[in-house]
């Protein structure tokens, strides 16, 4: 029978290589204990887990258990193929299933002493999962059955790894554990360690006798307390190349439970310094393209949970969670993760990490990730050109490229061009180029290409251009006007012509696709526009101003001028107009003076813009006043200003410590604007009179009055 010391301990695969972990023989593990003792006619379970960071399993419930030999692969338990089993394990051995989703556990039944000394290891996924991922049979649980149960054997038991490593210069935790059925210790508090040699009992740590303790670990250990009851791990400090090699060994309450009970000095960990850190892994996720969000993670592989090391991450802004996870007998993972978004092209990410013992590593990690090019566009929309009058075209790359511009052309050649780049915010970047066009008659019909051209791709946007002869016309039209959904809008418009007093003149306003917005015959009219237009300048005095009532988000034009007179009709230039629909404004008021006086005249003025010449907004007071006007100020472009200016007198006894002016456009929209009333409150009573004042003008003396 194997010692006790021996039994139920979690086999641990070490890999050194001058002094560095390698990160790749923990992709994968697999844990069972080495022996394990079993009573002959009884059942017995051999506990079995399994663990991988990477090359999953397809199949991760898909285990099966083999006999250890020299060649081949005996079964000794695979539900998929029961009849296959060789014949002492045949149709007594199962999978012994627990919550966990990583449980590898073999149930053996009717143990007989055939059974004795036969190793047997589990593979998990065999279909998948090869031996170049993981040599599963290098894990194996020998299985020893016992005619008559030694319960003295198992009444005792100490977990420690068999060897650990530990960064010179830094702290290091050998984790312990003790476990018992029978002959308990009289202070399972009371640990001390040893240094194991051949004869005595050299001190490694005694918290009761301290000075004791051998010179290379004095005033260096000290037990790792942690909330179990049963625990008995070791602190090192400041190790240094002498403790490399040394084996050390915990007894439980010395005084107490002596060697008869168990042979604590059979269970040693076998301290391995290593003379300089791992470098961090850095991992990055996502963030391919500039503007999207980013995780990277920076992880440190450590045996001292006691001072976990410090980890700084440059190179990505975002926010941080530390993550601790123990990966095995005393090997613990630090990582940091932060969540950001990309912001450049290329960024190189570095990771410090600093151990205990002010012990610290750099490793450094480039992201190269592709800008955006999010649209193109050319501006005005609508290519409206004279032979021989030079019109500017504006070509707009929006993209996320900080570094590199695109490169923009135009398909006609020899025409001044002029490039620039305008920044939007963080991420967004808008490079240009400005093209002066002149065209010819022959132009007409073609195309304006603008191309943007990106890291082998490119963008392109184009206009038709309209070219029209050089009227001796003239139309004064705003290119652009905004208006609000549902209620007016007022086109400004005027033109000229060689004959200034032409009358009898027919004004019309045609869509894009010909169609009429405004007729002066209401039938020509397209049926969407009917009842909404009309005139509202006089053509004979070259006005041609148009509204249009109840605007709907659809109605944007482009819509030009033209006229009519007889059987002729008249084409202008720069005629053409688009609407854009916005948000009713806010409105505007002005400033109020502090610490008003009751009876004092307040004035203040409330104004909002608009492009509803024709329906101005109503606006209203909270308030009452005692003189009010309201005024309408053109503003130019086709935008109004209406004004409305109040005179109030504060009591002292309002309800409310504020001023509320609301704007009413045409069609119903409301906005409004608030202002604090700062007025020194009256506290005694007044007698209430007549006054003078408006008879809108309503005064709130105390109720009392």
């Amino acid at each position: 029978m194997g010692k006790a010391g021996n039994m139920m301990r979690p086999l641990v695969v070490h890999l050194l290589l001058q002094g560095v972990l390698l990160y790749d023989a923990l992709a994968w593990e697999v844990r069972m204990p080495e022996q394990i003792h079993g009573l002959q006619g009884s059942c017995l379970v051999i506990p079995c887990s399994f663990y991988y960071s990477s090359n999953p399993p397809k199949n991760p419930r898909r285990v099966v258990w083999y006999q250890w030999v020299s060649r081949g692969y005996p079964l000794v338990c695979d539900p998929l193929y029961p009849n296959d089993v060789i014949e002492k394990f045949r149709w007594k051995t199962a999978l012994y299933v627990s919550r966990s989703s990583r449980n590898c556990s073999l149930l053996i039944k009717n143990l007989d002493l055939s059974h004795h000394g036969e190793k047997v290891y589990a593979w998990i996924d065999p279909e998948n999962v090869g031996s170049r991922t993981y040599k599963f049979y290098d894990v194996t649980s020998t299985i020893l059955v016992d005619g008559v149960l030694l319960y003295d054997a198992l009444a005792w038991e100490v977990r420690m790894p068999e060897q650990i490593h530990g960064l010179q210069g830094s702290c290091l935790v050998i984790p312990c554990s003790f476990y018992y059925s029978s002959n308990p210790p009289k202070n399972p508090r009371r640990v001390v360690w040893y240094q194991w040699v051949s004869r005595g009992y050299p001190l490694v740590c005694d918290p009761l006798y301290p000075n004791d303790v051998i010179e290379k670990f004095r005033w260096k250990t000290a037990l790792y307390v942690s909330r179990s009851s049963r625990n008995c791990s070791l602190l090192i400090k400041n190790l240094d190349l002498s403790h490399h090699g040394e084996k050390v060994y915990a007894w439980i309450d010395p005084e107490n439970v002596g060697s008869r009970t168990y042979k604590f000095y059979d269970v040693t960990s076998t301290i391995l310094v290593d003379a300089s850190p791992q470098k961090p892994i850095i991992s990055i996720y996502g963030g391919d393209r500039t503007g999207d969000t980013i995780t990277v993670e920076c992880s440190t592989l450590h045996t001292c949970p006691y001072s976990r090391p410090s980890i700084t991450l440059y190179g990505i802004e975002g926010s941080n969670q530390i993550r601790d996870e123990s990966i095995k007998d005393g090997l613990w993972k630090t990582t940091l993760t932060r969540n950001g978004v990309v912001k450049a092209e290329r960024l190189t990410i570095t990771c410090s990490i600093t151990h205990y013992g002010d012990i610290t590593v750099t490793a450094t990690k480039d992201k190269i990730a592709e800008c955006v090019h999010e649209k193109i566009t050319i501006e005005p929309e609508l290519a409206d050109v004279t032979v021989s009058i030079a019109k500017e075209f504006t070509c707009s790359v929006y993209h996320s490229c900080q570094n590199k511009n695109p490169t923009i052309t135009w398909n006609y050649k020899n025409m001044e061009v002029t490039e620039g780049r305008k920044t939007l915010s963080d991420l967004k970047w808008i490079s240009y180029s400005n093209i002066v066009f002149l065209a010819t008659k022959e132009d007409h019909g073609k195309k304006l290409i603008c191309t943007a051209t990106f890291s082998g791709a490119y963008l392109t946007a184009f206009v038709v251009l309209h070219v029209q002869p050089r009227f001796q016309y003239v139309a004064d039209v705003i290119p652009k006007i905004t208006a609000l959904p549902r209620s007016c809008v007022v086109i400004p418009c005027s033109f000229k012509t060689e004959d200034e007093y032409l009358t009898r003149l027919r004004v019309l306003w045609v869509t894009r696709k010909g169609g009429y917005m405004f007729h002066t015959n209401p039938v020509d009219v397209l049926d969407n526009f009917k009842g909404r237009t009309r005139l509202l300048g006089n053509p004979n005095e070259q006005n041609c101003t148009v509204e249009m009532d109840n605007v709907q988000t659809n109605d944007n034009g482009p819509f030009c001028f033209q006229v009519e007179r007889e059987n002729e009709r008249y084409s202008f230039n720069n005629s053409c107009v688009f609407i854009i629909m916005r948000a009713p404004d806010k409105p505007v008021m002005s400033s109020l003076p502090e610490n008003i006086e009751p009876g004092t005249r307040v004035t203040v003025k409330c104004s909002v813009s608009h492009t509803c010449s024709s329906h101005p907004p109503e606006i209203t007071w909270n308030v009452p006043t005692a003189q009010k006007t309201t005024s309408h100020n053109h503003m130019g472009g086709g935008v109004w200003e209406t004004v409305s200016d109040v005179t109030f007198i504060p009591t002292g006894y309002e309800e409310k410590d504020e001023i509320v002016c609301t704007a009413t456009y045409w069609g119903g929209k409301t906005q409004e604007n608030t202002a604090l009333l700062s007025i020194r409150r009256q506290t005694t009573h007044v007698r209430c009179q007549e006054t003078n004042l408006s008879p809108n003008f309503m005064c709130h003396p105390p109720k009392s009055c």
